[in-house]
């Protein structure tokens, strides 16, 4: 029986030998990678206190601006060109000109194997020093503040104000549904006649 015989993948030039040779390559590029040492971006992202080590990214605050974030993705070509160059494409979603990085604590990012992927950070642009205000950090982001009791109440003060705007929410909606109920009943008890193209209410 043919292997590619109903195979959706499958081309007229499939046969054995682009098979073989397919084997081979694969083979080759394994040995060739294995025997290179790991990249400095492989580094920074498979620590063991990362959660999906393949994805590049981290949450970034503008200095004392703690209700809005820049979501960063970066490519492993971008991280290895060190931490300088991560910091200007950081502070161009701004338009500042950068100072330096920060965690949540204030600590100066200095090299990129510094960064926890998720992680949320502060941007300093020149001549600000750190402005220790509120951040409110998006679902998905990694606090990388130190201090436990710190992060125990950003936490609960972001639940307080999820709740706050759920509730705001639900009111909102409510009187939106209130209007238009009250919209469609006067609708129904004043409807229209048409008369020779005329409209007349009763």
């Amino acid at each position: 029986m043919d292997f590619f015989e109903g195979n959706p993948h499958s081309s007229e030039f499939d046969n054995e030998e682009t098979i073989r040779k397919d084997k081979q390559a694969l083979e080759k590029h394994r040995q060739k990678m294995g025997g290179q040492s790991r990249r400095l971006s492989t580094m920074i992202f498979n620590r063991k206190d990362q959660t999906h080590p393949d994805v590049y990214l981290i949450y970034v605050f503008l200095n004392g601006q703690g209700m809005e974030c820049q979501f960063m993705n970066f490519q492993r070509k971008q991280l290895e060109k060190g931490m300088n160059y991560v910091l200007e494409l950081i502070a161009r979603r701004y338009n500042v000109n950068p100072g330096k990085l920060v965690d949540m604590d204030g600590r100066k990012i200095s090299e990129v194997t510094q960064l926890m992927s998720r992680g949320a950070y502060v941007l300093i642009p020149v001549g600000q020093s750190f402005r220790d205000t509120w951040y409110f950090l998006p679902d998905n982001a990694i606090d990388t503040s130190s201090n436990k009791a710190l992060i125990e109440e950003r936490s609960a003060q972001r639940d307080r104000l999820l709740q706050r705007r759920s509730k705001q929410e639900q009111k909102l909606k409510k009187t939106k549904s209130s209007n238009r109920s009250k919209s469609v009943g006067a609708a129904s008890s004043n409807p229209k006649i048409t008369f020779n193209g005329r409209n007349n209410r009763r």
